[in-house]
């Protein structure tokens, strides 16, 4: 809703104009809860068609093969037997001990989701994929948004160029970018709140109506009887072997609550591996190298393998191309040129190591990439594959070629 609320207010560059225009924030809410539902629908009609009983309710392991059912009120209502067991009980938004969530002023991505009235303002603490995503959401619909940063750049666990360019397009929505400041002081009244912040020996106060706490992710491993069978964490995630065993032989774990990456895909694999392990006992092998992770704003970032700056901190003697969307044929006939493709790659036998994309449905496109390096291929193989024009793909096949100097459209 908020990609396209950003094209109706750019929509002069395609000359349509558009006198006047209404967005409503709590219809997009009712339409993404009815999508989520119809989602959820579907997954419980496949839970029927395959014959798999679902029971709502806490469990708790009792012993190694046994869990209680608990209601809300905390009342044993079942008891199930079971040969083997995964885990797969996620994780939560996490607080941190001066920003406690309260639902109310400061407020999680859970209530985030759900909110029906947007405040005039919000600061975004912590600029992580979930706290980028909210604040262009925010943006989009007229809030004034703060995302704040105590590492030096946003997405820090991404290439620094893609996150610079990133970094630029936010900004031209309006959004305000602190990094590397420290909150030094939060105080509260009925309709604002004062946020103080620090950053070496610079001093800055915002107000704002509402906090985003988007600081990082808790796994849900309390209280479900893991004491019970000494089933050892660290903190808090549930430790597995590479076959997603825990300390007891039947008993596996998987998704948030086994630790990083917090993805959705990531969870979804390891749950078919578990399954498929238990079922035929067959060695899992998963290289947590080649999950890609995706950022979901606009211009979108997605990105698989490691970045230039680890390849060379690991001693890698590496070579690096870059294709610009701006010189892309889909992306300057679409409106969207703002982005890159960059693709590293080591130097002396061409293999891929990682690609990075900041652009249009960079989400998408990231499963070529995902797809490369899962085969070990090289650049050079890249080169040799036949992309349709005019696509988005063609800027992965331009990066590879640009590595090598052979670059056509630049």
């Amino acid at each position: 809703n908020a990609e396209v609320l950003q094209y109706i207010k750019n929509s002069d560059k395609y000359g349509i104009t558009i006198d006047k225009f209404e967005a409503s924030f709590s219809k997009a809410v009712e339409r993404s809860r009815k999508s989520a539902e119809r989602l959820s629908k579907g997954i419980e009609y496949l839970f029927k068609k395959n014959n798999i009983t679902l029971i709502g309710g806490r469990g708790i392991l009792n012993s190694n093969k046994s869990i209680s059912i608990m209601d809300n009120d905390g009342n044993d209502i079942d008891q199930i037997e079971s040969e083997n067991i995964i885990i797969a009980s996620g994780s939560r938004p996490q607080s941190l001990p001066f920003l406690k969530i309260d639902g109310d002023s400061v407020i999680s991505s859970s209530e985030a989701m759900t909110i029906n009235n947007l405040p005039n303002s919000i600061a975004i603490v912590g600029a992580g994929p979930i706290g980028v995503e909210f604040a262009y959401i925010f943006a989009s619909y007229g809030v004034q948004v703060t995302l704040i940063e105590i590492l030096p750049d946003i997405l820090p666990l991404e290439d620094s160029e893609i996150t610079q360019i990133l970094r630029r397009s936010l900004k031209k929505i309006g959004i305000q970018i602190l990094n590397e400041f420290n909150i030094t002081e939060i105080n509260k009244s009925e309709d604002n709140i004062e946020i103080k912040l620090r950053k070496d020996n610079i001093e800055k106060t915002i107000n704002v109506e509402k906090i985003l706490s988007a600081v990082g992710r808790a796994p849900n491993s309390e209280n479900i009887g893991l004491e019970n069978l000494h089933i050892e964490t660290e903190d808090g995630f549930i430790k597995v072997n590479k076959n997603l065993r825990t300390d007891v032989e039947n008993i596996f774990a998987i998704g948030d609550v086994i630790g990083a990456p917090l993805l959705a895909h990531k969870a979804s694999y390891e749950g078919i591996k578990a399954a498929e392990f238990i079922s035929s006992g067959e060695e899992i092998s998963i290289d947590y190298n080649l999950i890609p992770g995706c950022v979901y704003c606009k211009p979108e970032l997605a990105s698989v393998g490691i970045t230039e700056k680890i390849a060379i901190e690991n001693g890698t003697d590496v070579i690096v191309g870059k294709f610009p969307f701006r010189a892309n044929g889909k992306a300057v006939a679409s409106g969207e040129e703002d982005g890159m493709v960059k693709v590293v790659a080591d130097k002396k036998s061409g293999k891929i190591l990682g690609i990075h994309i900041v652009g249009p449905n960079a989400t998408d496109i990231i499963s070529e990439a995902s797809s490369a390096m899962f085969f070990d291929s090289t650049i050079q193989e890249i080169d040799n594959i036949i992309h349709p024009h005019p696509t988005y793909q063609e800027a992965i096949l331009e990066a590879a070629l640009n590595a090598e100097n052979k670059a056509i459209h630049i």
